[in-house]
């Protein structure tokens, strides 16, 4: 982050700091007993500052720094000790789990960057869960917030997809009443209203079909997840099969504001499509890069789990198989059978041929 980012985030800092022993008295604790996770090891106490253009500003020993706010492992509140577990049951995978934690500690801290942090793991577990209607009460409310856009570039589409049609009636009325969304936002309102539009049970028999049709005719299906709809170009350059055109539009997408995650991994299929079709080992290496950047810098988001599933594919061909194994464990702890079956059922297929 460039000194002029430290020096806002600073100023906005200045009232929390003032009001750390008001806090210390509401809250039971002092805030510098925060603690951050990062890359395995806990950094306790630290104090957060705030988030700014994908990263987290926080005081550590006297010194301020910042990391990618993809970084985070886990944050531990003063006071809040929900935060804390929900995490740790995230990290296991168990995403009902950590939705009840989250929605716990989401009516219990106060300062605004951990409402933020809480709103944001509560939506991608609640959406991970199937419980459409507390992800998107959690997404909402980082929208309301104007918090850190990366908090709310994964809308819950899975959820939505799937849910009754009185929750989608519901969801739809919310969406209708938001007055001017951050401009950040109008990618994810876009994604959940063609969520709640859509026939998921009718989407994923289409897609099931098309990989049986696929494999039935001895081609590679380019199979994505259910929530990448029609009319998207590189989604639908893949469709047709012409991957260069798909890689080609998929970097100049990356050039354009929000979209980071989806572009990273519709770049490294189009790759991996390439590198399959006579690329070299060059184009698999620079596929399994794009997956993995998407997957790192959004380590939450709704294509973590298709990235990873793709990148194990690039390390089954280049023969690693068992970094590819434990690529498909991950994945397949994101990707919920229920509602992605067709890629659910190529995820079996890639961790059968590889031995598993």
């Amino acid at each position: 982050m460039s000194e002029a980012g430290h020096k806002r985030l600073r100023a906005r800092g200045v009232r929390g700091y003032a009001c750390a022993a008001v806090a210390a008295l509401l809250w039971g604790g002092l805030a510098g007993a925060d603690g951050l996770q990062i890359g395995g090891f806990w950094y306790d106490p630290a104090e957060v500052v705030g988030f700014e253009g994908g990263r987290v500003l926080y005081e550590l020993a006297g010194a301020t720094r910042d990391v990618a706010i993809g970084e985070l492992q886990a944050v531990r509140v003063v006071g809040v000790e929900a935060v804390e577990r929900g995490d740790a049951l995230w990290a296991e995978g168990d995403a009902a789990g950590a939705a009840a934690a989250y929605a716990e500690a989401a009516g219990r801290v106060r300062r605004p960057w951990a409402q933020a942090y809480v709103n944001w793991r509560l939506t991608a577990a609640a959406d991970a869960a199937g419980q459409a209607r507390a992800a998107t009460e959690a997404w909402l409310a980082l929208v309301r917030a104007d918090a850190e856009p990366l908090f709310y570039a994964a809308a819950p589409v899975n959820s939505l997809a799937a849910a009754d049609a009185a929750t989608k009636q519901w969801a739809g009325q919310q969406l209708d009443r938001l007055r001017r969304p951050p401009a950040a936002a109008a990618e994810g309102i876009e994604a959940m209203r063609a969520a709640l539009a859509a026939d998921a049970a009718a989407a994923a028999t289409a897609r099931v079909a098309a990989v049986e049709a696929a494999a039935d005719t001895g081609e590679s299906a380019v199979v994505l997840p259910s929530f990448v709809a029609a009319g998207d170009p590189v989604g639908d350059l893949l469709a047709a099969g012409d991957f260069a055109a798909a890689a080609e539009r998929a970097r100049a997408e990356l050039a354009t504001e929000g979209g980071l995650a989806k572009h990273l991994y519709l770049l490294g299929v189009a790759q991996l499509a390439l590198a399959e079709q006579g690329g070299g080992e060059d184009v698999y290496l620079d596929a399994g890069l794009s997956f993995m950047r998407s997957a790192i810098y959004f380590p939450r988001g709704r294509y973590t789990g298709f990235a990873l599933a793709e990148a194990g594919r690039v390390h089954a061909a280049i023969g690693r198989t068992e970094k590819a194994a434990e690529l498909y464990r991950r994945a397949a702890l994101l990707i919920d059978d229920q509602v992605e079956p067709a890629y659910a059922q190529r995820l079996a297929e890639l961790r059968e041929a590889n031995g598993e």
